[in-house]
């Protein structure tokens, strides 16, 4: 068998140590590594350092909550519509004024009603006086029966005659108080306390019985509804807890800071979404709640005596997120301070990390707490560790909530 050589040294060059040229290989591979050690420790130098605060998580009695979107309900909402045809003469009421029940609203021509009425009031007098003759005529006839200068026929006539009166003297005393009635709804009163809506139809307007159009719309706002849907799957809970007292509802402080009671729950679940329709009632006397808004609202099912909170947290904040005694994260709702706890081990001692942090052009909430232990006292971490302490990528981000 013939080898055949696949390249020829020359003949005055040097042998190359073929034993050498593993160890020249590694030299060059951490020759490499370690210049992109060194780029890497340069870059992380470079970095800003992200100052964290640290606190302890303690026992705290706090409340368990449910979280909804709520809208604003008037407890009453009136359209002010004619009920006789008639011409507005005048208005008693301006665009959002405060009405009281009883209040004029607008007066509309009377003299049509009032003629109507005098006609009806001549209608029954004439016959009054005839029943008075005929009642008369009916007692001579029934004497004149009684010795038989009549006959049965005779008296029979006059009696049916005085009973048609009778017939026709209530039908002329409803027709008076129909008249009566109408010339009243020629004077529009409020038939509740609230706040008017924009004047739709002003003087010298012409309005008929029961128009589609309202005149005005009266809204009673204090006290008012705050309406909310909740998933079906706790309205057991609601319906054991309401049973004992009623549940409080609370809205954003900015809408006053007397909480409303639950007030109402709905027959039936909407099969669409799953919901169940409840109604909770504020007090409002500062008409800082108005129709139609959307608020959050908190419905506090419970109060946990033992709830595992951040220290330190000022005592008028709520927190919506606990952690029990398992060391694991219930959500109640979306938070309504800047305190929250994510997730912290079962010793109440742990330390947890808390700061402001700044990742793209969203804010984070301001503080944020550590998912693993800490020393108690200022951390320095980079930006990168600083974002990780509330867990990787934006897991502790509720959808669309931005921090406070």
């Amino acid at each position: 068998m013939t080898t055949r050589r696949l390249f020829r040294l020359p003949a005055n060059a040097t042998r190359f140590p073929w034993v050498a040229l593993p160890g020249l290989l590694a030299a060059c591979v951490l020759a490499g590594c370690g210049d992109k050690g060194a780029a890497q420790a340069e870059a992380k130098k470079s970095a800003p350092a992200v100052p964290v605060l640290t606190a302890t998580v303690v026992e705290k009695r706090m409340p368990v909550r449910l979280h909804a979107i709520g809208t604003v309900e008037p407890v009453a909402s009136v359209a002010i519509k004619a009920r006789v045809d008639g011409l507005i003469t005048r208005v008693h009421v301006r665009d959002g004024q405060e009405v009281v029940k009883g209040d004029l609203l607008f007066q509309l021509d009377p003299k049509p009603f009032e003629s109507q009425m005098a006609h009806a009031q001549a209608d029954l007098a004439r016959d009054v006086a005839q029943l008075e003759h005929s009642q008369g005529q009916e007692r001579r006839y029934k004497e004149l029966l009684e010795r038989n200068f009549v006959s049965p026929e005779a008296y029979a006539q006059v009696s049916a005659n005085l009973r048609a009166l009778e017939s026709t003297i209530k039908g002329d005393e409803s027709e008076v108080n129909r008249t009566r009635i109408n010339l009243g709804y020629a004077t529009m009163r409020s038939p509740i306390s609230g706040r008017a809506g924009k004047i739709l139809l002003t003087e010298g307007n012409l309005v008929k019985a029961n128009d589609t159009l309202a005149m005005v719309v009266i809204n009673q706002i204090s006290p008012i509804y705050v309406a909310l849907s909740i998933p079906q799957q706790h309205f057991e809970e609601i319906r054991r807890m309401q049973a004992k007292s009623p549940l409080r509802v609370d809205v954003p402080p900015e809408y006053g800071k007397t909480a409303g009671k639950l007030a109402f729950a709905d027959n039936t679940v909407d099969a669409s979404t799953g919901t169940i329709k409840l109604r909770g009632i504020f007090d409002n006397s500062a008409k800082l709640l108005w129709p139609g808004q959307f608020v959050d609202t908190w419905l506090t099912l419970r109060d946990e005596p033992t709830a595992r909170v951040v220290n330190g947290v000022d005592d008028r904040e709520e927190i919506d997120r606990h952690v029990n005694r398992a060391g694991d994260a219930a959500d109640f709702g979306r938070r309504q301070a800047a305190a929250r706890v994510n997730a912290v081990g079962d010793d109440e001692q742990c330390a947890v990390a808390v700061g402001a942090l700044r990742r793209r052009a969203r804010r984070l909430p301001d503080r944020v707490v550590q998912r693993r232990r800490a020393p108690r006292h200022a951390l320095e971490a980079d930006p990168v560790d600083a974002l990780e302490l509330g867990g990787k990528g934006n897991d502790f981000l509720e959808p669309g909530v931005e921090g406070v």
